[in-house]
């Protein structure tokens, strides 16, 4: 999410705090996500981790190192989450979902992923 890396097409800008949530309106507060993840995102910071009902800050790509919070099994194309907020971040943008997968094995066999 929310990683010029982890898009390699098809790209939009996104804020990385919402406007709405008094994030700056600047270069700074931008980060590229896939239409999929910056739609599922909206005004969301943070979630909740399902087994423990902790809420954890989604991962922010200008703070946090996207390796630190997310490893790509390259056979199946899943992303798994790492840390809390990586946990968070996969479930909350449905980075897992079918269409996501499928797309994202098609990155990796065209070698633009990882």
């Amino acid at each position: 999410m929310l990683v010029a890396a982890t898009v390699p097409h098809n790209s939009r800008r996104c804020c990385i705090i919402p406007i709405s949530r008094q994030g700056a309106n600047n270069n700074a507060n931008l980060a590229l996500a896939c239409r999929s993840c910056n739609l599922r995102k909206g005004t969301r910071i943070s979630g909740t981790l399902p087994d423990s009902n902790t809420e954890v800050r989604l991962f922010h790509p200008r703070e946090n190192q996207w390796s630190e919070h997310f490893q790509v099994d390259v056979e199946s194309g899943k992303i798994k989450g790492m840390t809390p907020g990586g946990e968070v971040t996969v479930e909350s943008l449905a980075m897992n979902s079918p269409a996501q997968v499928a797309a994202r094995q098609l990155w990796i066999r065209l070698g633009l992923f990882p």
